[in-house]
C-alpha cells in the first residue's frame, strides 16, 4: 500500500498561538478606538457650538439697533469673570431643541449673550474694550455721541464627560455647562 503524502495545514497549537497573538494586538489598539471616539465627540461639540454661536450672533446683528433684545436699561449690570460691568445678560430660550419630522430632540447645549454699550471711540481696533467704560442706553453721553453695542455670545456644552474650555465665564452659564465653550463677539453700530 502506498502512503499518501502529508497534508499541508496548521496544527491546533499553531492556530491557538496565532489567535492569542491576534487577541493581544487587538487589546493593544483598543484604546485608540476609544480615544478617536472621544475626539470625534469633541469635534462634534465644537462644530455645533460654533454654529449655534455664529447663527445667534448673525441674528442679533440683523436686529434693529433699538430692539429690546439689545437694550441695556439703566442699572443693568452683569458679572463677567468676577468683574461687574454695565450690560445685560440674555438667556436664549431653547437653543438645544430641534424638531425633525415632528420629533423634538434635545441636545446638551446652552446659549446666552451679553450686550454692553460703549462709545465708539472706547472700542479699540484690536482686543477687548475696557469694561469700566461700558455704559447704558439712557446715558446722555452715550445717546448723544457715536455709540456702539458690543454683543458677546457664549455657547457651552453640557457634556461633562468632555474636557471643558480653558475659560469658563462664571455667572453667565448654568452649572450644567461644564463642557466645551465657544465665545464670539461683534460690534453693532446704528
Amino acid at each position: 500500500m502506498k502512503k499518501s503524502p502529508p497534508r499541508a495545514g496548521f496544527t491546533l497549537v499553531e492556530v491557538l498561538v496565532s489567535l492569542l497573538l491576534m487577541a493581544l494586538a487587538m487589546l493593544a489598539i483598543a484604546p485608540l478606538f476609544a480615544n478617536s471616539m472621544k475626539s470625534n465627540a469633541t469635534g462634534w461639540d465644537f462644530s455645533v457650538l460654533n454654529d449655534l454661536a455664529r447663527r445667534k450672533l448673525e441674528n442679533l446683528l440683523q436686529m434693529s439697533y433699538s430692539d429690546t433684545r439689545l437694550a441695556v436699561p439703566t442699572g443693568s449690570t452683569v458679572t463677567i469673570d468676577g468683574t461687574s460691568v454695565a450690560g445685560k445678560l440674555f438667556v436664549d430660550a431653547n437653543p438645544n431643541t430641534v424638531t425633525i419630522d415632528g420629533q423634538a430632540t434635545t441636545y446638551p447645549y446652552e446659549l446666552v449673550y451679553v450686550v454692553e454699550d460703549y462709545l465708539l471711540a472706547d472700542i479699540p481696533t484690536s482686543g477687548a474694550p475696557d469694561p469700566a467704560k461700558a455704559t447704558v442706553d439712557s446715558d446722555a453721553t452715550w445717546s448723544a455721541g457715536s455709540s456702539a453695542k458690543l454683543i458677546t455670545v457664549y455657547a457651552a456644552s453640557g457634556r461633562s464627560s468632555l474636557q471643558g474650555s480653558a475659560y469658563t465665564s462664571s455667572g453667565l452659564l448654568s452649572s450644567t455647562s461644564k463642557g466645551k465653550q465657544i465665545r464670539m463677539s461683534a460690534v453693532k453700530t446704528p
